[in-house]
């Protein structure tokens, strides 16, 4: 609300403002580009003086990439990001606000979310909760001020008479029951839900989190994985610390202590140019920056250390996470009132998991929280890990310590691990088995497969990700896969409102790279559907996929068909991903999305049922794919034409 509202409209934002439909917002459309005037039929000639003003070009069809970092060819260029902010509060599901806006002001642009006026930039919208009211009205005039495009302030301030003499007629000022939980809902929409395309651990639990964080990055750069960091120590993108806006971190100022040896006594040396000390959690609309820095910059996973006031306080409410690892709660085994606080607000994070395919949690068996907090997380696989109890799937069998260092000899599902560190101390032991049974759960298809190998003639792996979902996973999930099976077949598992083939072609960059490059002289790219390519070019498609027995059918259906009609005596097929579930979701023409019913157990029965009829055709060979020998009499002509580019989906 901004200029001369009426009491009938303010009654309207407030009501829009209310809702939180966490549905609506997990299906926001998560395309980045700018939606441009024409969305709600703006005229073109009127827009540009506002935006002109602002810091980059007006909003059009296509983002920019005109961002860059201080750091040179380190990372990609950062995007640009800007919408109208009826946009922007229509891509967060506040249908009613965004009707407002368009209605009042269309001409309104938002290019940066920020909730510390020191920070504001022209064209932010600055969401405004002062520790007093009495501030609000000098932190308005500030925003002005500054350029900001909007203020988001308290519902407490509408009765202020001071904030709409301190605004031109044509400020939108907004106002919100509950502004930094509005602030993380219109971040996530504003950065595409950062969280979806990034491998996200969050460590949770009273002792312990900050070594836990620490000793789980140092496992995903192992696995080389450029990781980010939210935490205690700092927030950080690989080597590299970020700011609380995402940004490489730089100084502010220079350091008067960088030329000296040392303090002087009795004195203070000034602090400053150092890096500041972040908060262990930090409010939720900084989480979704700082997590779009990583994911802008390449990342493919996050450690983010989730406080128990962080979660009492909703600012974790819009992460989605793949992991969750509780510390301890007690050194003691003591439960405190203050303790037991701390542990229900803990346990929000571990009542979000609902995937058992894709999402896990980490459990210290030994805690006096272990029951409750496994039972939390009811809905997914829970790896346990402790020193007392054997029953645990991660334990330390031994443990010695001297000055120097600690030796733990951890035994796992995978085998046993001696593991020699510099760290000290029972807690420590803890921390260690925490990792362990963190990288047990980001290796938990390896296991399956490695734990068929030897007793399996073959091994055919039906495998598909889901859509609207972290992309990190996919090109390594497939990755194991192709080292573990002799045959495979990528497919199709709920793609929502994410194109299937595109969902495939993250999945088939895990492929090892002399493999796909066998195929470089073919006009397509030969691994995808045979759908999306001309009919001339199939036979070319399917000889690069028979010859490497690495299959792609984005039909589900057809998939489980072939791959059990496939099989032989003594070969095991893996049919991964959809797990207890019974139906897939698909995206509708509105971008909704909609279930349809499909049961991996119940295609895998009827396959198996129909091998019958299979058998009765001697003439019919299914030892490839595909079936038949037309394909064999072929190949001895085949001679793809060769080009310098692939040609992939959509371009039949």
């Amino acid at each position: 609300m901004g200029g001369e509202m009426d009491e009938e409209e303010a009654g309207q934002m407030l009501e829009g403002l209310e809702g939180f439909d966490e549905e609506a917002l997990r299906n926001l459309d998560q395309d980045p580009e700018l939606m441009g005037a024409d969305t709600m039929g703006q005229d073109e000639d009127d827009e540009g003086e506002y935006a002109d003003s602002l810091r980059v070009p007006t909003p059009s069809s296509e983002a920019s990439t005109s961002g860059s970092d201080p750091d040179g060819d380190k990372y990609p260029p950062q995007p640009e990001r800007g919408y109208y902010a009826y946009e922007l509060f229509a891509k967060a599901a506040l249908e009613e606000v965004a009707v407002y806006l368009h209605e009042k002001f269309p001409e309104a642009c938002l290019f940066g979310l920020q909730s510390e006026i020191e920070r504001v930039l022209p064209g932010d919208l600055y969401c405004c909760e002062p520790l007093d009211l009495d501030d609000v009205p000098d932190l308005v005039q500030q925003a002005v001020q500054a350029q900001a495009a909007a203020v988001l302030l308290p519902e407490q301030a509408y009765s202020m008479s001071s904030v709409r003499e301190s605004v031109p007629e044509d400020f939108p000022v907004l106002y919100a029951g509950d502004v930094m939980e509005l602030a993380q809902r219109l971040a996530v929409a504003f950065y595409d839900a950062p969280s979806r395309d990034l491998l996200v651990v969050g460590v949770t639990g009273s002792h312990g989190k900050t070594t836990v964080s620490w000793l789980i990055r140092g496992i995903l750069e192992e696995m080389e994985q450029v990781t980010g960091m939210i935490g205690t120590v700092e927030y950080a993108i690989a080597e590299d610390r970020l700011d609380e806006d995402g940004e490489l971190w730089e100084p502010r100022e220079e350091d008067p202590s960088a030329d000296r040896e040392s303090s002087v006594p009795f004195m203070v040396t000034p602090y400053a140019g150092k890096y500041t000390v972040p908060a262990t959690t930090p409010p939720g609309l900084q989480v979704q920056k700082l997590l779009a820095g990583v994911r802008d910059r390449g990342g493919t996973c996050a450690v983010v250390e989730c406080s128990s006031h962080a979660m009492a306080n909703r600012e974790l409410d819009w992460l989605e996470v793949g992991v969750v690892v509780h510390a301890r709660l007690s050194l003691s085994g003591e439960v405190s009132p203050r303790m037991q606080q701390q542990l229900r607000a803990e346990l929000s994070l571990f009542e979000k998991l609902y995937d058992p395919t894709t999402q896990a949690a980490v459990i210290n068996i030994d805690d006096p929280a272990a029951d409750v907090v496994k039972a939390a997380a009811s809905a997914v696989p829970v790896v346990t890990y402790g020193i007392e109890n054997p029953d645990a799937d991660v334990y330390a069998e031994t443990a010695k310590m001297d000055i120097w260092e600690s030796e733990v000899i951890v035994r796992t599902p995978l085998g046993k691990l001696q593991i020699i560190t510099p760290l000290l101390g029972k807690h420590n032991v803890y921390n260690i088995l925490a990792a362990v049974a963190t990288g047990i759960c980001l290796k938990a298809v390896d296991a399956m497969l490695s734990a068929l190998a030897g007793k399996a003639k073959n091994i055919l792996t039906v495998i598909g990700c889901r859509g609207q979902e972290s992309r990190a996973p996919r090109p390594y999930i497939s990755e194991v896969v192709h080292a573990k099976s002799d045959l495979v077949i990528f497919t199709n598992d709920s793609p929502r409102l994410e194109p299937p083939h595109q969902i495939i072609q993250d999945m088939v960059a895990g492929l090892p790279e002399d493999l796909v490059s066998r195929y470089s002289g073919y006009v397509y790219f030969p691994f995808q559907d045979q759908g999306h390519v001309p009919l001339w070019f199939e036979p070319y498609l399917q000889r690069a996929q028979r010859t490497t027995k690495r299959y792609v059918m984005e039909d589900r259906f057809s998939a489980i068909r072939a791959a059990i009609g496939t099989a032989g005596p003594g070969d095991v097929v893996v049919i991964l991903g959809r797990g207890h579930k019974d139906y897939m979701e698909y995206g509708d023409e509105d971008d909704t999305t909609v279930l349809g019913w499909f049961d991996d157990r119940v295609e895998a029965r009827a396959a198996l049922s129909k091998l019958t009829y299979l058998d009765q055709l001697s003439d019919l060979s299914r030892n490839k794919l595909p079936w038949g020998s037309a394909l064999d009499e072929m190949e001895t002509v085949i001679d793809p034409p060769p080009t310098e580019h692939w040609t992939t989906s959509g371009s039949a």
